[in-house]
């Protein structure tokens, strides 16, 4: 990926961040509370090369990844950011930037809990349904209806949408470590 290419990739997704549709993300689940400043602020450390950004193969069943240990987000190709899935993946993985920024130690499945809600708001703010192929995006997507609706006021609705999510999580096999081990964290260290 030449200077240029990656460039035009970080302006993506930085303007993917200032979409009006990140301002409709406010939520909280267990302590851990994600507004439109956690995607300002993500932009504004992209922008400013504090977080990485290169392009490489994905793991299978892995749209793109945020590496918390170099503070680099990772995309299986430079157009990356074109499509409403992969816009949606955008915002989960800077949801995961934004945790990781905190320092605050998250449970491994409260932080994908989020990063799926913060996906799955974005695509319910722009009346885009969330994907139904996994469970976990059918869980996702009715936790942000709730949100975008405002029926949330800044925290969670329903426990058992939270729940619902929290399990097709555990059920997902690329998620087997958290099911095993239910006090993981992914060691948030800030950026």
């Amino acid at each position: 990926m030449t200077a240029s290419q990656e460039q035009q990739l970080r302006e993506r997704v930085v303007s993917i961040l200032w979409d009006d549709a990140c301002g409709r993300i406010l939520f909280d689940v267990d302590g851990t509370t994600i507004t439109s400043a956690s995607f300002l602020w993500a932009a504004h450390h992209i922008s400013s090369k504090r977080v990485g950004i290169k392009v490489e193969a994905q793991k299978k069943g892995v749209g793109a990844h945020y590496d918390q240990k170099k503070n680099v987000l990772s995309f299986p190709h430079m157009n990356y950011g074109l499509t409403d899935y992969e816009r949606m993946n955008v915002v989960h993985e800077c949801t995961h930037l934004w945790i990781d920024s905190t320092k605050k130690k998250t449970l491994g499945v409260v932080n994908e809990m989020c990063a799926f809600i913060s996906g799955a708001t974005f695509l319910e703010a722009q009346g885009i349904a969330s994907p139904t192929n996994l469970s976990v995006f059918m869980a996702a997507g009715i936790v942000a209806k709730h949100v975008v609706a405002g029926t949330s006021l800044g925290v969670m609705p329903a426990s058992s949408d939270v729940n619902n999510l929290r399990y097709a999580i555990y059920a997902q096999d690329i998620y087997a470590y958290l099911d095993k081990d239910r006090k993981f964290s992914y060691g948030e260290d800030g950026v």
